[in-house]
């Protein structure tokens, strides 16, 4: 289990929709980071089990799944919340909570700002290495 081989921080973009899951991933790598797309709870597993992921943006609604549970997964297997941010065409408060619970820095609502996801992982993805 490891980085790629270039060392960029590597962010697990989870999302059963093919053109979002691109667009997040092209936003991955502008953000000079390397993005694992996957298409499900089931894809997003098995990537986790081969790739130590720095971080998650996961939608909250999956064919296979939500996000919630992932993030919880993705916790229990890491022994330890996983820098994340969920997403939704659904936000609510409700689901915020949920979401926070589940280790997610928040809950964006669709459509969001591109700067808004990006400035919360930099945030996160910076205090994690600091303390790593």
């Amino acid at each position: 289990m490891g980085r790629s081989t270039n060392d960029k921080l590597l962010v697990l973009v989870v999302e059963n929709h093919t053109e979002v899951r691109e667009m997040l991933g092209n936003l991955v790598r502008t953000q000079g980071w390397e993005p694992l797309l996957a298409e499900g709870v089931t894809d997003a597993v098995a990537i986790l089990r081969s790739r130590h992921v720095d971080a998650i943006i996961a939608d909250w609604e999956l064919d296979d799944g939500d996000g919630r549970s992932l993030l919880l997964v993705a916790g229990q297997m890491r022994k330890g919340p996983i820098p994340s941010v969920m997403v939704s065409s659904y936000a609510s408060e409700e689901l915020r909570r949920l979401a926070r619970e589940a280790g997610a820095i928040d809950l964006l609502e669709k459509p969001f700002r591109m700067n808004d996801l990006t400035d919360a992982l930099s945030q996160q993805l910076n205090l994690h290495s600091a303390t790593a």
